[in-house]
């Protein structure tokens, strides 16, 4: 075990402690498939959620130390991706377990991992920098796995996958459904966050996809999350269903109004610059409060839940264009 340490050490240069989650994960991702072979389910079960448990802890462990001034030991390698495919492997091979839906779980986190070190891998010390790049990467997977939340139970590969018992089906939704809500509001803040701060302006000029640099990487990001608002309300039952569409009207006045808000500002600065998001969320905010109100009866049928949605968020779209006009009237 200590020659292991050392050669892990050597080669991966990475602290004691590291080393010996890491040789845990290996040891329990290769043991989940021999468990499940031998019929000790229990036992495969708890291997696979500590293997998946110490993974993600590495992981996150390395940012933070990366991130810090005092350390800086995570530079994914070949051993760091070992051990993510390890448990993956492992995650496939619970999928089975109809009575435990930790392996989705587990497949859903592994894939924010994944972005982690793959963004990593690209030398991001800069904590404005790595939100920059992330941003996109974040709402991109929340939005697939909204898609395959959705897809799954629909595609013949996938209902034999679904076919949990009710009670475990039930509960699988609801987390799945929480984990997406999580991790949309983290979106939702990073994405105010950086259509906002000035600081996020020429980064990845030369570099970033359709030109979309500094600021603007804000608008797909809105983009994504108002279609992964709609595809999750298409999904979830009526008791959750009305909150998503709910979300998916206020995602896009997120997206309508980062489109102004993340424009050219050399015109606006200071109470001017105030003025300009002002005006822009009081057009956007009215937009959106004439669309919920009037325009999707055009498009709905009466009893469509999107219209009564549409309607419950009228007033509070009402209310944000009279605050944004109020300010823009009354400030010096």
């Amino acid at each position: 075990m200590f020659a292991v340490i050392d050669i892990l050490q050597t080669f991966a240069h990475r602290p004691v402690a590291v080393s010996l989650a890491e040789i845990g994960i290996l040891a329990l991702a290769a043991a989940v498939p021999l468990m499940y072979a031998a019929s000790l389910t229990a036992m495969a079960r708890t291997a696979h959620a500590v293997a998946v448990a110490l993974t993600i802890a590495v992981i996150a462990a390395g940012m933070a130390a990366r991130f810090s001034a005092s350390s800086s030991w995570f530079e994914p390698t070949w051993l760091d991706w070992l051990v993510w495919a390890a448990s993956v492997i492992a995650s496939l091979f619970a999928l089975p377990d109809r009575e435990n839906c930790s392996s989705i779980a587990a497949l859903y986190l592994l894939a924010f991992a994944l972005v982690g070190m793959e963004l990593f891998k690209r030398g991001f010390l800069s904590v404005h920098v790595f939100v920059w790049a992330s941003l996109c990467e974040l709402t991109g997977v929340l939005l697939i796995a909204a898609l395959i939340g959705w897809a799954l139970p629909r595609l013949p590969a996938g209902k034999r996958l679904a076919r949990l018992p009710d009670s475990r089906a039930l509960a699988c939704g609801r987390r799945f459904r929480i984990a997406q809500a999580v991790l949309f509001g983290i979106a939702v803040a990073d994405t105010l966050w950086i259509i906002t701060d000035m600081r996020f302006d020429g980064m990845g000029t030369g570099k970033a996809l359709l030109g979309l640099t500094g600021r603007r990487a804000g608008c797909p990001a809105a983009l994504m999350l108002l279609g992964t608002a709609i595809v999750m309300a298409w999904q979830s039952p009526p008791s959750a269903r009305d909150a998503w569409q709910r979300v998916a009207f206020f995602s896009g006045l997120l997206f309508t109004t980062s489109i102004g808000w993340s424009g050219p500002v050399a015109t606006h600065t200071g109470g001017g610059l105030w003025l300009h998001w002002s005006k822009t969320l009081w057009v956007t905010a009215s937009m959106m409060t004439l669309m919920s109100s009037a325009g999707l009866a055009r498009v709905f049928p009466a009893k469509a839940e999107w219209l009564a949605s549409g309607r419950r968020v009228a007033p509070v779209f009402a209310c944000v264009a009279v605050i944004a006009l109020a300010v823009r009237w009354f400030a010096p």
